[in-house]
């Protein structure tokens, strides 16, 4: 079985190859824009942090989280602390000083 994995375009997760009559086909994902001056949060314990609850991004308790960050016109995957609790919800987190705040994209899958 292959796969074929865009993140940023239409298709989300389309799994091929399947045998045995499975139809296989998309998986939902769920994505956001943020802004680093207005939808990262008020600064605490030395970070700041961008939660997507799990009732927002609908993935449940075990989401595959992938963050990018804008540069220029294109969004480039970024690897930073990230967060899920036991109910589901996605904390993303970057020093306050520095203040590694960014415009980017959030997938969650």
């Amino acid at each position: 079985m292959g796969t074929k994995f865009n993140p940023l375009s239409g298709i989300g997760l389309d799994f091929t190859g399947t045998s045995g009559g499975g139809g296989g086909g998309l998986a939902t994902r769920y994505t956001a824009t943020f802004n680093d001056n207005t939808n990262w949060g008020s600064p605490s314990g030395g970070f700041y942090t961008l939660v997507k609850t799990a009732l927002t991004h609908g993935h449940g308790t075990t989401p595959n989280v992938q963050v990018f960050e804008l540069v220029g016109a294109v969004y480039e995957e970024v690897f930073l602390a990230t967060i899920v609790n036991a109910s589901g919800d996605v904390s993303i987190q970057v020093t306050d000083s520095p203040d590694n705040r960014f415009n980017g994209l959030i997938l969650i899958i």
